[in-house]
């Protein structure tokens, strides 16, 4: 058995796809806890890179690894249309995808024994719903370690001669 790398692997599932068939992946790593579990099976459709709301959940290839990430918005640079994205357990953004490393959108996730599809306008609202919360959640717990470490510094001396 010969295993292939992501990039091989991103460019025969966008292949695939635009032939019109739907892919089913195993998601591996934690980085869309606690919406989408490790080990969630997720299908996936071809999309064009206009027809993507923010919200949905996209597959893209990024230093050589296929990676499912939440959409947040669309940006324009240069006349191109990027896509920014975010994992729904980060505080922060990947960097910019474009239209050669977007590969599909997920239309449902299955885990266990139920399935759901997330595909609709509603579900894209609900995602960037999710995507606003982490966001301000990791900025909130930025700033909250930010004043802590202030505290700790000013009363280090009190607590430090007990």
């Amino acid at each position: 058995m010969r295993t292939i790398d992501g990039l091989t692997q991103g460019i025969l599932l966008k292949e695939s796809l635009q032939k019109g068939n739907t892919i089913s992946l195993t998601l591996t790593g934690r980085s869309m806890e606690p919406f989408i579990p490790e080990g969630s099976s997720l299908s996936v459709r071809a999309a064009h890179i206009d027809t993507v709301r923010s919200g949905d959940i996209i597959l893209f290839i990024n230093k050589g690894m296929v990676i499912a990430h939440r959409l947040f918005k669309k940006v324009k640079k240069d006349g191109s249309v990027f896509l920014k994205v975010k994992a729904d357990a980060s505080a922060s953004f990947d960097s910019l995808v474009s239209s050669d490393e977007f590969i599909g959108k997920v239309v449902s996730i299955k885990n266990g024994a139920r399935t759901v599809s997330i595909d609709s306008p509603i579900s894209s609202l609900c995602g960037f719903f999710i995507s606003c919360v982490t966001l301000l959640a990791g900025y909130l717990n930025l700033r909250l370690y930010a004043q802590k470490g202030k505290l700790f510094h000013r009363w280090y001396p009190f607590f430090h001669n007990l």
